[in-house]
């Protein structure tokens, strides 16, 4: 063979170039390969604009827009308008709607039993799993965090932001001081307990969400910049969140864990336009979301009420920089499974973005994404309020819905439709649906036959199943809100089953016994009713009266006799059987086994 001399040095070139490039790829491989501890950090009602890093000036967040200068961040990361739906979303890598959430409170965020969570598939895969903050997948027996993956969790009551009274595993632990600090406080001593366990840490501040508050030394600084004292208290509320999510970072740095552990941040929804009794003003407003000026706020369908920012930080293994590659809440636990080496449970709607994490290059293809409003929208003669929610009465063509591409976003609800290019119009100004017909017809078409998949769905659109006796718990307690149908005049609320008046108002439960045994029932009210008031209790065909606690006006009526329950599934019913002088709001049940 004759070999031409010129040739040889871009030979052993290309060789050298090529070894040295499989040498890279193997090594970031087996770097990924090994799994990392991971710390979930998720805020509340915080905007994507609400940040220096994404150009604000008027809000101080110096450890937020630290981590995402040392993050990948992922620009298009869509999440859902309200909390609960986006935490469900989270939880289980599915539409919410899917998952049985289909609102907030009045027991429409009850998280179905039968879902898996990114917290089971890791623990089951060997992570240690821990939760602090915001729960609001569900609050009864069996849908508590720590029923559902957490090892430790730490349910903070909503919204209370010093001396928070939540539940450790259960038990009452009221946290002293400020909310934002005793959360911290948990994850950290989380993070430095020894294990040869990696971690799954999630803490879900509950700030921003209103009511707006922070400690004086963080708002004073807003004020003498000339800001109204509610927006003081806003901007203060975020910078002073900021402060303990650097203490959470500092944390992971000074432990030594900074190279083993992987940091993702997100938000649940965008900002809230304004709080009750807290208005800001409208250039307030245009503050805090220049210089993006994205359209909508928290609840909207629109950029900046489900834009949100996922940041991922990951020692040196991870380059810093952004990606417009399209992606949702979703994606978050089939990522995380694959990472962990759990098993992905099957049928989500999300899909694992580990081979952009693993090569940036990599080719990511056309998706189409499908998102809806918080609550599905009723036809006229229906009531949000209706238990059950009859699901095959929801028209398609009445939902908010929208379909997201890499390039094109469609909203639609009735006849009216919006189609607008996010590449050149971020704001949403520009409505192409009039001047491209055919491709809006086509959008439209997609959305009502998603919409129709989903009433479809048997997870859709459920009331809460309850767990009586769970695991031998002797107390069985659970909000009256969480009925499956009612008759009279009765009206669910987000935090209580109002309008007990009429005899006859009678509210009906679905009951899984899991405990066998005789209970007492006793009925909460939020106020005070007189001794002649009488409620019929049937369960398992017995009939009981529950009637105040002692001769003088209660709130607590307990039942007369014991009801002896077998396991399984039963019904119960109640009823008022004595008229009451004033409408009174039920708060609770709570089911006493006193024998077995």
């Amino acid at each position: 063979m004759k070999i031409v001399k010129e040739h040889i040095a871009p030979l052993i070139l290309r060789s050298v170039l090529s070894a040295s490039l499989l040498y890279l790829v193997s090594i970031t491989n087996a770097l990924l390969a090994i799994r990392p501890n991971i710390l979930l950090i998720q805020v509340d009602d915080l905007g994507y604009s609400d940040m220096g890093i994404h150009g604000n000036t008027s809000i101080q967040t110096p450890n937020l827009d630290r981590l995402g200068h040392e993050s990948l961040r992922f620009n298009r990361f869509y999440v859902h308008p309200l909390c609960a739906p986006t935490r469900a979303s989270l939880l289980t890598g599915k539409h919410f709607w899917r998952t049985g959430v289909y609102g907030v409170h009045a027991g429409m965020d009850f998280m179905n039993l039968e879902e898996t969570t990114v917290a089971e598939v890791l623990r089951d895969a060997g992570y240690r799993t821990g939760m602090w903050g915001k729960w609001h997948s569900g609050k009864t027996d069996g849908y508590y965090p720590w029923d559902r993956g957490f090892e430790e969790a730490y349910m903070a009551r909503l919204y209370d932001y010093e001396d928070n009274p939540g539940l450790l595993n259960g038990k009452l632990a009221p946290a002293q001081g400020w909310t934002p600090a005793a959360l911290t406080d948990y994850a950290i001593d989380f993070m430095a307990r020894e294990s040869d366990k990696p971690f799954f840490a999630y803490i879900s501040y509950l700030s921003p969400h209103g009511p707006w508050t922070a400690p004086e030394s963080y708002r004073a600084p807003y004020r003498s910049a000339g800001f109204t004292e509610h927006a003081s208290t806003l901007f203060g509320m975020i910078t002073h969140m900021d402060h303990h999510i650097g203490r959470l970072l500092d944390g992971v740095d000074e432990l030594g864990l900074r190279e083993s552990t992987l940091v993702l941040f997100l938000s649940d929804n965008g900002p809230a336009r304004n709080v009750k009794g807290q208005p800001v003003t409208d250039d307030e407003w245009q503050q805090r979301v220049a210089p993006l000026y994205l359209r909508g706020h928290k609840s909207s369908p629109y950029e900046n009420g489900i834009r949100s920012p996922l940041f991922l930080r990951w020692g040196n293994q991870l380059k810093p920089g952004t990606d417009e590659r399209l992606l949702s809440v979703m994606d978050i636990l089939p990522t995380l499974a694959k990472l962990g080496g759990g098993k992905i449970p099957e049928d989500l709607d999300g899909s694992s973005f580990l081979s952009l994490l693993k090569n940036p290059e990599t080719k990511w293809p056309e998706r189409t994404l499908y998102f809806s409003s918080s609550h599905p929208k009723l036809p006229e003669g229906m009531s949000r309020q209706d238990t059950p929610l009859d699901k095959a009465r929801l028209p398609a063509h009445l939902q908010l819905l929208t379909v997201m591409s890499d390039d094109q976003k469609f909203l639609k609800q009735g006849s009216s439709a919006e189609l607008f290019d996010l590449r050149s119009d971020m704001g949403e100004r520009n409505n192409l649906a009039t001047a491209q017909p055919e491709r809006a017809a086509s959008l439209r078409g997609l959305a009502d036959a998603w919409f129709r998949g989903i009433v479809d769905d048997p997870g859709s659109f459920t009331r809460p199943l309850l767990l009586v006796g769970y695991k031998g718990k002797l107390a069985t307690e659970f909000p009256a809100y969480c009925l499956t149908e009612s008759k009279g005049g009765l009206r669910n609320s987000s935090h209580s089953l109002d309008n007990w008046k009429e005899p006859g108002d009678t509210a009906v439960y679905n009951l899984d016994i899991q405990t066998p045994g005789a209970y007492i029932i006793e009925v909460e009210f939020n106020s005070t009713v007189n001794s002649a008031t009488r409620l019929q209790v049937e369960l398992a065909d017995d009939i009981t009266a529950c009637i105040p606690t002692g001769a003088n006006p209660a709130r607590i009526l307990k039942s007369t006799h014991p009801i002896h329950l077998e396991k399984g599934r039963t019904r119960l019913a109640v009823q008022l059987t004595t008229p009451l002088d004033a409408a009174r709001s039920m708060s609770s049940i709570t089911m006493n086994r006193i024998s077995d």
